[in-house]
């Protein structure tokens, strides 16, 4: 089977979790329509983001500003470690929100990997907000020609410990590869790769991305695909991971488009978070008609039809509650 995977193959996958979604909204749609609520006056939340640099951070304060528009709805945007960092807040706080990685949401709603041990009962999601693919790019002559090929090669993941190299090592195992990981920025990473220091980088965001969109218009790099058999076998063993199609010409010499997985990012809070402002803060987001210009840019995926993407944790009542009462309009 070739590696480079063509959207009509990817279909079935895709269209599958459309309808699923579409069922979701369809019965909220069915449900008795109650009166609007208020948001539940209090302290200010605290939005728990990311690293300056990252793409929690910015969200998050385009996220407090929106809703900070209402003064029961005040939210600061704070600098975290992250997503553990976030989660171990959330657990604690019954005012934070925070911003995880859904892998990660998965380990603690487990006890598994970082949360072995350690209880995070109290995590429930409110929102997707926004979706990472990963991309891999390699050199214009090297000889690598699909995933498998990295097996033994030097591949750069991110920072040790990172999102970008817990999701490159849940794909090397699968695939039943022993490379090399290589630590450092992506920025760092990404230069190695055209120096011959790396034989591949990893790397997940919003795409297009703008690391390998560097190393392809810069260095002359080039990216590859998964095949339909690695993305059927890594989306169907992890709830976590959704398959991508990355269109042609995303990034310079891409003439085709090509397969890959993707993982989303969710807003979390404390099972104990009143309901009332659980239902203010789903209300506030998902009413607005323009969330990428109201918002941020990401935000635009922000929305209802992702929902059934989180298969990992429950959701808040609140966001349940504004299911009931506000049921999505069809597109």
């Amino acid at each position: 089977m070739p590696d480079d995977i063509f959207p009509d193959m990817i279909a079935p996958m895709l269209f599958d979790r459309i309808k699923r979604c579409a069922l979701i909204i369809a019965a909220c749609a069915a449900l008795v329509s109650q009166g609007p609520a208020r948001a539940q006056g209090g302290g200010e939340l605290s939005l728990y983001a990311g690293a300056a640099g990252g793409a929690f951070l910015p969200y998050a304060q385009g996220l407090a500003a929106y809703l900070s528009r209402d003064p029961a709805l005040r939210t600061r945007a704070l600098e975290s470690g992250g997503s553990i960092a976030n989660l171990t807040a959330v657990q604690r706080d019954a005012n934070a929100i925070g911003l995880a990685f859904l892998p990660t949401v998965q380990e603690a709603a487990t006890s598994t990997g970082f949360a072995q041990g350690r209880n995070y009962a109290n995590i429930r999601a409110l929102l997707p907000a926004f979706r990472s693919t990963y991309q891999v790019a390699v050199r214009g002559d090297s000889d690598i020609g699909r995933i498998l090929d990295l097996d033994r090669k030097r591949v750069g993941v991110g920072p040790a410990g990172g999102t970008d190299e817990l999701l490159f090592a849940v794909a090397a195992k699968h695939l039943f590869l022993k490379p090399v990981f290589v630590n450092g920025s992506i920025a760092e990473l990404g230069g190695a790769l055209l120096s011959g220091g790396v034989d591949a980088l990893w790397v997940g965001a919003r795409s297009p991305i703008p690391a390998i969109a560097d190393v392809t218009e810069n260095g002359g790099a080039r990216v590859i695909g998964l095949s339909a058999w690695d993305l059927a076998g890594l989306t169907s063993r992890y709830p976590y991971l959704t398959p991508a199609i990355v269109p042609a010409n995303t990034y310079r010499g891409q003439t085709r488009p090509f397969a890959t997985v993707a993982s989303w990012n969710l807003l979390v809070v404390n099972k104990d978070l009143p309901e009332e402002t659980a239902f203010a803060i789903v209300k506030a987001i998902l009413d607005t008609p323009d969330p990428a210009t109201e918002i941020h840019p990401f935000a635009s995926e922000t929305r209802v039809e992702f929902l059934n993407e989180n298969r990992v944790v429950d959701y808040h009542p609140g966001l349940l509650r504004y299911l009931r009462e506000r049921p999505a309009k069809p597109r």
